[in-house]
């Protein structure tokens, strides 16, 4: 701030306005940054999930049996990992 508490005047040749400006812009933006990062992380962990899961039931080095459990497993596995924190 300027001595004696006085608020600094703004430049209108300024694109980026003041601090106080800067902090407000940035905090109406906040939710929508928030949201666009949240969607991309689920975005890459259901794709990254979709791929494993059908690597792990269509792994032809181990025999059907083995490939059932492991897919009654996932579906056990499923309601658990949908739960809260």
């Amino acid at each position: 701030g300027c001595p004696g508490g006085a608020k600094p005047t703004r430049d209108p040749d300024d694109p980026f306005g003041d601090d106080a400006d800067m902090a407000d812009a940035f905090k109406d933006c906040m939710p929508l940054f928030h949201d666009a990062c949240w969607g991309v992380t689920k975005l890459d962990v259901e794709f990254t999930l979709d791929k494993v899961v059908m690597k792990v039931l269509k792994d032809m080095s181990v025999s059907k049996q083995v490939r059932r459990k492991r897919a009654e497993a996932l579906l056990r596995l499923g309601p658990l990992m949908q739960e809260p924190m």
